[in-house]
């Protein structure tokens, strides 16, 4: 199945209304943008409480309760993929890339002939111009 569609998932503050903090992902995808937003409609639809867009959603909020990993995981989500849980709450820490996973999950949720890859970063040509450009 080719990869030909490309898009991007910001996971964080991307629009600084907040802290900041953000890392943007570029998804390599089997269908067009819109094909995904149906997905993504579709497992809202299907899934609400499985969202990505209802946790870690405040300042420091790192965390997915015991009662959402153990819904994600009925729901066919990896269980090896939580691996950073606390023993005396059973609450898993997420970063920036375990959100994304869940994410690129909970979409095939709503479409599971979706496939969906985290593009790796390219090398870099060692060069730097348009300083001036930004003021």
């Amino acid at each position: 199945m080719e990869l030909l569609h490309k898009f991007t998932i910001s996971v964080g503050d991307e629009y600084d209304d907040g802290h900041g903090k953000y890392k943007k992902y570029v998804i390599l995808s089997n269908k067009p943008l819109k094909e995904v937003e149906k997905a993504l409609k579709a497992a809202k639809k299907k899934y609400p409480k499985l969202n990505p867009e209802n946790y870690c959603r405040d300042y420091e909020d790192s965390k997915i309760d015991k009662k959402t990993m153990d819904a994600l995981i009925i729901a066919g989500y990896p269980e090896d993929k939580f691996d950073n849980i606390r023993e005396d709450t059973g609450e898993q820490y997420v970063g920036s890339d375990d959100m994304l996973n869940i994410t690129l999950f909970f979409l095939t949720l709503g479409d599971p002939e979706l496939n969906l890859v985290e593009m790796e970063e390219p090398e870099a040509l060692d060069i730097t111009i348009g300083y001036g450009c930004f003021y």
